[in-house]
């Protein structure tokens, strides 16, 4: 059987239009996939060629819409609270036909922890949306046709969950999978505050006469004091008002 252009059912039975111009009709319609030529007879020799779209399945080949998903994040933690994580949700479309596909991420596990910076959610193609607590995105792919979703999540601070931030992007359209096992999930941890670290109070500049921790002047060894002559206080009155019998000199 040559080339056809479509094909029609009329009176239970099939017809193909040949691109020499010949009217088939199938005297037997395969119900198991085979690469043996399809029974068919002439019903009418036209002498003109048809001409028109072809398609795979005037092969007798129908292929299935196939597409991936795959999920990553800018960080694989430890991040701290008030850090910002951006994501990276990628598709493909695997198949030889234009495939309609879409796909779920689902945020739950990380709202506890953080929000979606507002205008963060941008798609290559088709059409992404935050509601409640899922991502959605929807899109049009031709074969070996690719969209990028990211979009970004601040860290709560101080932070009220369970210090995880925790994904999973699942498609939703027949044919979709996830690209590899583990790839389509994300776990980022998020540190503890005493393991944040910490920044000085204040904005504090030293005074311009204040030296440095240690630099003080070096240390002046101690200078024994000179022995006291015996004379110092001879004959000179030691007064003493107010206490009787203290003798008049000190000898």
């Amino acid at each position: 059987m040559p080339q056809v252009f479509g094909g029609a059912l009329s009176g239970g039975s099939v017809y193909g239009f040949g691109s020499d111009g010949d009217i088939y009709r199938l005297t037997d319609v395969p119900t198991e996939a085979s690469t043996a030529p399809l029974p068919v007879t002439v019903v009418e020799a036209t002498g003109n060629g048809f001409y028109g779209a072809t398609a795979v399945q005037d092969a007798g080949e129908c292929p299935e819409p196939a597409y991936t998903v795959e999920k990553s994040a800018s960080s694989a933690g430890p991040v701290n609270a008030g850090d910002t994580l951006t994501y990276t949700v990628t598709v493909v479309n695997t198949s030889t036909v234009t495939v309609n596909a879409d796909f779920t991420d689902d945020l739950a596990g990380v709202l506890d922890d953080g929000q979606v910076v507002p205008g963060s959610v941008t798609a290559s193609t088709g059409t992404a949306a935050l509601t409640g607590t899922s991502l959605n995105w929807s899109g049009v792919l031709a074969p070996e046709g690719t969209a990028t979703v990211t979009y970004r999540v601040r860290v709560e601070d101080p932070v009220a969950g369970d210090r995880v931030l925790r994904n999973t992007v699942t498609p939703t359209s027949e044919g979709g999978t996830c690209v590899a096992e583990g790839r389509c999930a994300v776990e980022v941890p998020v540190a503890d505050d005493c393991d944040k670290p910490h920044k000085p109070h204040g904005n504090h500049k030293p005074h311009e006469n204040q030296k440095p921790h240690g630099a003080h002047n070096p240390y002046t060894a101690f200078k024994p004091f000179k022995p006291l002559s015996g004379d110092l206080f001879a004959g000179k009155p030691l007064a003493v008002p107010g206490v009787p019998g203290l003798p008049a000199r000190n000898r």
